[in-house]
């Protein structure tokens, strides 16, 4: 199952929403360190739950994924994809806080880890090269912005500024919910309603940039 929020894919935002989809994925308000997240993760099936940022054009998206095995495969009738959203649920609706922030020992661990990050796929040619293309190509226009963020900019962010994202995240972002498996949509119905209440939606996304063209060769 994924849960996927869809925003404007913008240089002085994404570099916080990479973050911040690390941070989501570290741990819950429920197992706040990374031992209880591990041990309730491996009692569920060895579940996996992985966080990612993706481009999908000139859009941002925000993912969060559950993969485990399915209920006809676990002993004495446990209902695991059902525990399964709620530990998907606690990520998005009640995560790790420390006086109303993410902790601070968190975010530097994490921005860390994605500077680390940021920086071999500047190193590498290949990485570096589709990045430049996409800079000088697309320069001004959302296509330009790399989604992972940029070392500067991951830098200088605090715990206030990622719950300013996170609170966009929750109540205003387009969310879309895909599940595969064999679970029926009556079980799916119930896990969803009872672990992932989102509100309505009414955030309008932005239209694609129309391109002009040009009249000279881009170096």
């Amino acid at each position: 199952m994924t849960v996927s929020f869809v925003l404007p894919l913008e240089a002085e935002t994404a570099s916080g929403y990479s973050l911040l989809t690390n941070l989501l994925s570290l741990s819950t308000g429920d197992y706040p360190t990374m031992q209880s997240f591990s041990v309730i993760k491996d009692e569920l099936y060895a579940l996996g739950l992985d966080a990612y940022v993706q481009r999908r054009g000139e859009l941002l998206l925000v993912t969060l994924e559950i993969n485990t095995i399915a209920d006809s495969f676990a002993f004495d009738g446990d209902r695991i994809l059902f525990e399964a959203t709620k530990l998907l649920g606690g990520a998005i609706f009640r995560p790790c806080l420390k006086d109303g922030v993410f902790p601070e020992e968190n975010i530097e661990s994490e921005k860390k880890c994605l500077i680390e990050e940021i920086a071999s796929a500047i190193e590498n040619k290949p990485s570096y090269a589709m990045r430049r293309a996409k800079q000088i190509l697309c320069e001004g226009e959302p296509f330009a912005v790399d989604v992972g963020g940029e070392i500067d900019r991951v830098g200088e962010l605090d715990g206030k500024e990622l719950m300013k994202y996170y609170h966009n995240l929750l109540e205003n972002a387009p969310v879309y919910i895909v599940y595969a498996g064999e679970a029926d949509s009556g079980y799916l119905e119930e896990c969803i309603k009872a672990h992932l209440p989102f509100k309505p939606r009414s955030g309008v996304l932005p239209l694609p940039t129309l391109h002009k063209p040009r009249g000279k060769i881009v170096r």
